[in-house]
């Protein structure tokens, strides 16, 4: 599945808008969510709660954020394109009387939602690192990059949406498999593109970025699936790989040469490396070279 998501934007001189169909945010001044009767506007469904309006009448200001398919299905487990985003921008400027097209794109995100051949939890596990992008979040089952440009975000798609929709909404989507996971990046600077014009993009340096991501600066191995750790050189010489993966450095190479520099008998330099050797069949060339794509299903992401 393919996704155009989260959107935020941005107009200036914005004078009046239609509050009709908008109700009040409970707590926070001059927000508001899109109530229309059974959440339903020209006979097309509106899950009102998911978008976020600011108007600033003083200003002639108006922000608007939301992730487009929570505000049309109530969920994010679907294909939503470029197209489906026009019709409900086209929506939402009916309902406010204000051409959106014209709103300048501040945000928004693309994403790839994937069918995976292992389990989401060991998939996140065995993420070590993107190339150019720090952490800012690893957990069981989400992790966030960031970096100036964007954020990169993999996260399990059914535990998200638990936390998310209602259960009678949740109960009623139907996974494709057990194991599902997401890719989704952020682009957090886009140059001064109206919403118009990015709807008009063929998106292809987006899918470039992606596709750079997942093929290029992921740092992806399952070495920690082949621990058994009983022993802390274990986990010390583990811990070592993975460092040598995020730094692209034989780790192997340089014990050796620990090894060949200590101050110890011939007989003990050949035990320590027929140890390196038993630890080094543990990890297997299909284990320490692997790519996360080839555990998501990937395919090709044009729209």
């Amino acid at each position: 599945m393919r996704q155009f998501d989260y959107i935020k934007l941005e107009q200036n001189g914005v004078y009046y808008i239609d509050k009709q169909h908008l109700i009040e945010h409970p707590t926070i001044k001059k927000r508001n969510h899109i109530n229309t009767p059974e959440n339903i506007f020209e006979g097309k469904p509106l899950f009102g709660k998911n978008i976020d309006i600011y108007y600033n009448e003083e200003k002639s200001f108006l922000s608007i954020s939301c992730s487009l398919p929570y505000l049309t299905h109530g969920h994010n487990y679907c294909n939503y394109y470029p197209s489906e985003a026009f019709e409900t921008i086209t929506l939402l400027s009916r309902i406010l009387k204000v051409d959106l097209f014209k709103s300048t794109v501040k945000q928004y995100e693309f994403a790839i939602i994937h069918n995976a051949q292992s389990p989401t939890s060991d998939i996140l596990k065995n993420i070590l690192s993107i190339q150019g992008s720090n952490l800012l979040k690893k957990e069981k089952y989400i992790s966030i990059y960031s970096n100036p440009n964007f954020d990169f975000k993999i996260y399990d798609v059914k535990y998200n949406l638990k936390k998310k929709p209602p259960k009678v909404l949740f109960d009623s989507i139907i996974f494709e498999s057990e194991n599902i996971v997401k890719t989704e990046v952020k682009f957090l600077k886009p140059k001064n593109l109206t919403l118009n014009q990015l709807l008009k993009s063929d998106f292809r340096p987006e899918i470039a970025i992606i596709e750079e991501v997942l093929y290029q600066k992921l740092i992806y191995s399952s070495i920690s699936n082949a621990i058994v750790g009983e022993k802390f050189d274990d986990i010390l010489y583990y811990t070592l790989q993975k460092i040598g993966l995020i730094c692209d450095v034989d780790i192997n190479n340089f014990v050796l040469q620990t090894i060949d520099e200590m101050n110890i008998s011939h007989s003990k330099k050949t035990a320590r490396r027929n140890s390196l050797k038993v630890k080094q069949l543990v990890i297997s060339d299909s284990t320490k070279n692997k790519f996360i794509t080839n555990d998501l299903n990937y395919d090709d992401l044009s729209f």
